[in-house]
């Protein structure tokens, strides 16, 4: 594993490297920018942004470095927690880059998050990987208001298994939203979002102001809402 770091303002690195595991942990508070490159190997990729007039946070990216069954694929795991205040932005993605795929099928699933606002902005988030599967399960972590914002402030998340599966939600607000995304996994082309992770759903927003909501699913054989 090999973590790339660019652009970190006032912030604490720390790495551990044990018998299996490369654990990388990087906290900040600031004002400023944290702008991190992760590359687990060839397993999963994953880039972190975050810019404003008062920054604070952490993010924890870990390769297991276990190769579970000899499929050459590590099980990969990132949590990051993130606020803005007095205006900036947080941008994240994370993307599977290897599969077991005669069993699985491709890789290349991602998630993908910007919030930004002239106000305040948080971002609390969980993804892991595998051989097998993207999830981002946040139940036991952080289960409701996983994105929220205030102010004058705009929120773009999707999941993707691929180009002909996966969601998206846009908001545009002005006021206070709070945005609950309890977890979304995926298994081979078919994908579930607002639940999954072998948890029940919980999938809500709420939206104090004016401005909008809109969310797209895609599905090549068949969506069920």
């Amino acid at each position: 594993m090999r973590a790339i770091l660019i652009g970190l303002v006032v912030a604490i690195l720390v790495t551990t490297i044990g018998a299996s595991a490369t654990k990388t942990e990087i906290e900040w508070n600031a004002s400023g920018i944290v702008d991190i490159e992760w590359n687990a190997d060839d397993d999963a990729k994953m880039t972190f942004y975050t810019g404003g007039n008062e920054i604070n946070g952490s993010i924890v990216m870990e390769d297991m470095n276990d190769d579970p069954y000899s499929y050459g694929v590590d099980t990969c795991d990132v949590k990051v927690s993130a606020k803005v205040r007095y205006g900036g932005e947080i941008e994240y993605w994370f993307n599977r880059t290897d599969s077991h795929k005669s069993m699985y099928g491709e890789p290349g699933q991602e998630v993908y998050t910007y919030v930004g606002s002239d106000d305040e902005a948080t971002f609390d988030w969980h993804t892991w990987s595998n051989y097998a599967q993207l999830r981002c399960c946040n139940y036991g972590w952080k289960n409701n208001n996983q994105i929220t914002a205030k102010g004058n402030h705009f929120i773009y998340h999707r999941f993707y298994v691929n180009k002909k599966n996966g969601v998206s939600i846009k908001i545009g607000a002005d006021g206070r939203t709070n945005l609950t995304i309890m977890n979304e996994d995926h298994w081979k082309d078919s994908f579930k979002f607002g639940k999954g992770c072998g948890c029940y759903p919980n999938c809500n927003v709420s939206i104090d102001g004016s401005g909008y909501f809109s969310q797209i699913a895609t599905a090549e054989h068949h969506l069920e809402t």
